[in-house]
């Protein structure tokens, strides 16, 4: 390219930035480019260009009778990318993570960048549809639906299965796991698998492998614990 050239082309950039950019806010994209296209109809399009020798306003006019109509249904630009739902639900476009499903866990999916929005499909339906975060990086969006909310009230309420199966069978051992889920934090999961471990590896706890409740120590009442209930 020469210089003349390289110069007209740099000069509508020019013209823009100076014209059209200067002292101008946007509160998005869709906010740019709504002002911009007001811009060329009202300001750009109406100047006289000196290579047209009339305004493209006017150049236009005069070549709309033999213009060819546009197909009524246009196909929007994308580009597509393959990503892997990761383990949290997203899939990663340009340092964004986009929700998908959370059964879509560790599958493939097709995934559509176009200039306002990020499209997910999964064997060609479509499973997620984003605005396309783009003047923005590491930020996630979820969608409504996608990542159900984890009920921490609703998973703590009731005896764990670990209590569930240790308890019906034998008195002593319900009175130890009792002591052992009010000493434990939470419902006192852990403390509970190990000693269900301990039963499924050695069979029915015999009674003198546990700690016995001692009678009266210093009036408190406790009982003594193994190294595996801590």
């Amino acid at each position: 390219m020469t210089n003349y050239a390289k110069a007209r082309v740099e000069r509508n950039f020019w013209y823009v930035e100076r014209n059209f950019l200067a002292g101008r806010t946007f509160t998005d994209w869709q906010d740019l480019n709504e002002q911009a296209k007001k811009w060329c109809t009202e300001v750009a399009n109406q100047k006289v260009k000196r290579s047209l020798g009339m305004s493209p306003e006017a150049a236009y006019l005069m070549e709309k009778p033999h213009l060819h109509p546009l197909p009524p249904y246009i196909p929007p630009v994308y580009q597509t990318l393959y990503r892997a739902v990761d383990v949290a639900g997203y899939v990663q476009v340009d340092t964004n993570r986009y929700s998908a499903p959370e059964r879509l866990v560790g599958k493939e999916v097709e995934v559509h960048k176009l200039w306002d929005r990020v499209e997910v499909f999964f064997k060609n339906q479509k499973v997620a549809d984003h605005p396309r975060l783009i003047d923005k990086r590491e930020t996630r969006i979820t969608a409504k639906g996608h990542h159900p909310p984890f009920n921490r009230q609703r998973a703590h309420e009731g005896p764990c299965n670990e209590e569930k199966a240790l308890r019906g069978q034998q008195e002593w051992l319900d009175q130890f796991v009792e002591e052992l889920k009010r000493r434990s934090t939470g419902r006192g999961v852990m403390p509970m698998r190990r000693l269900l471990d301990l039963k499924v590896l050695s069979g029915p706890i015999p009674r003198r492998h546990l700690p016995k409740p001692l009678s009266k120590p210093s009036g408190m009442g406790f009982m003594i614990w193994p190294a595996w209930s801590r």
